[in-house]
């Protein structure tokens, strides 16, 4: 409270010395009226109240969804190109004689180098997506989330390469390897 004014615990305002008697005094008398009518049971103008419906009146799906979303925007409708990115992608398409096939379960980074370090593909695949890998010799996968990818050889899913989240690195990316792993 400005200028010396002090407030009391229950809100009040202390009159300062500016204030005369009978300002203190009818300010009192005001307060102490409220108090009165409440006790009474007399009532100020009521706040209105919400429609209420009739006991037998159920709720349409459409009456909620219109009362929930009232006034908020629908959302933008998404592009042709917007909505190819969001499908599964199958990348390495070009290696039709592919053997093994590493599938996402989850977002998976993955890295395939063949024997001389020269990246083969690099990137994140998305739950859904699939890498058709080249049947030549000598590669290697490297992934951050083992347990996300589902590696298949001649269409046939072996176990997980580990937990999920866990980083493989060195995986022999040959078929006969691989398939000796699974048992």
């Amino acid at each position: 409270v400005a200028e010396g004014g002090a407030v009391t615990e229950t809100g009040s305002t202390v009159a300062t010395s500016e204030q005369t008697a009978s300002e203190q005094t009818a300010g009192e008398q005001t307060a102490s009226e409220g108090t009165a009518n409440e006790e009474s049971g007399s009532q100020a103008a009521a706040a209105p109240e919400a429609p209420v419906r009739a006991t037998n009146e159920v709720p349409t799906a459409q009456d909620d969804f219109e009362t929930v979303f009232a006034g908020i925007p629908a959302a933008p409708a998404a592009d042709a190109a917007t909505i190819e990115q969001l499908k599964p992608q199958t990348y390495g398409q070009a290696n039709v004689d592919s053997r093994i096939v590493l599938r996402a379960l989850q977002d998976s980074w993955v890295q395939v180098r063949d024997s001389e370090g020269a990246l083969l593909l690099t990137r994140v695949l998305r739950r859904g997506d699939s890498y058709r890998v080249p049947d030549q010799a000598d590669l290697t996968l490297l992934t951050g989330n083992a347990g996300g990818l589902q590696v298949e050889v001649d269409g046939v899913p072996l176990p997980p390469l580990g937990a999920i989240g866990t980083v493989r690195r060195d995986i022999s990316l040959d078929p006969v390897s691989l398939l000796a792993t699974e048992g």
